[in-house]
């Protein structure tokens, strides 16, 4: 078996698009990969897992958080939804621990493939190293937005980030009580309902109940 056996969409994986199945198949298969299911709240990849992993969720959702702090408390940073794929930016750096904790938020099914073997697959398929490379050149490029906004950008912004990192089909539920969400994004609660208030003026967002559904997430990119 193949990670086309275990993962049949995986060409629309960035990583794997326009890839050569032969290269595919030599490096990624049953002795390479595992799966994995993980029920709600338990954690499913950490520092402490010890060999180097990447991770492709393959049904469920996911988050991934900080690692706890000094007081033990761990900050949200991202949603994973079926077919992200997570420890990718570790593949080449093994001797530093991995930064993330993550979590399944409902009961979860993961493929998990050893770091050497997707390394050599990517050493081997030129396509495959330029779909690495743009990846993480695009993460980079995010980042560095991400850190401009929250550094220097207006509590809307801030706001816009973290809908679109933790949206689901375009609606973005809280992940927490209103008060811990401004704590996260480094404001008081009444300049978070402020923020919404003028993103839903603006048009970007709307209102559903406690949810917030995304009108158009390439506006709010812009925005950003």
């Amino acid at each position: 078996m193949t990670i086309y056996d275990f993962c049949p969409d995986i060409e629309s994986n960035p990583i794997f698009r326009q890839t050569n199945p032969t290269v595919v198949n030599r490096y990624l298969n049953e002795t390479s990969m595992t799966i994995d299911d993980f029920a709600p709240h338990q954690v499913a990849y950490s520092a402490a897992s010890g060999n180097v992993r990447v991770g492709i969720l393959l049904a469920g959702i996911a988050q991934a958080h900080t690692g706890s702090n000094h007081s033990g408390e761990h900050t949200l940073l991202r949603t994973l939804h079926t077919g992200d794929m997570f420890g990718i930016a570790n593949l080449y750096a093994e001797e530093e621990p991995f930064p993330s904790l993550i979590v399944a938020t409902e009961p979860c099914r993961i493929l998990f493939i050893r770091g050497n073997a997707l390394k050599n697959f990517i050493e081997k398929d030129p396509r495959a190293l330029r779909n690495y490379l743009s990846v993480q050149s695009k993460k980079i490029v995010y980042l560095n937005r991400k850190i401009t906004t929250f550094a220097a950008g207006s509590a809307e912004k801030k706001l816009a980030v973290f809908l679109l990192d933790h949206e689901i089909n375009n609606v973005f539920t809280p992940p927490c009580s209103m008060s811990q969400l401004a704590a996260m994004l480094g404001m008081g609660r009444a300049s978070l309902y402020r923020a919404i208030d003028s993103l839903v003026s603006y048009g970007f967002v709307e209102k559903q109940e406690k949810c917030l559904l995304i009108r158009n997430k390439n506006e709010l990119l812009h925005f950003i």
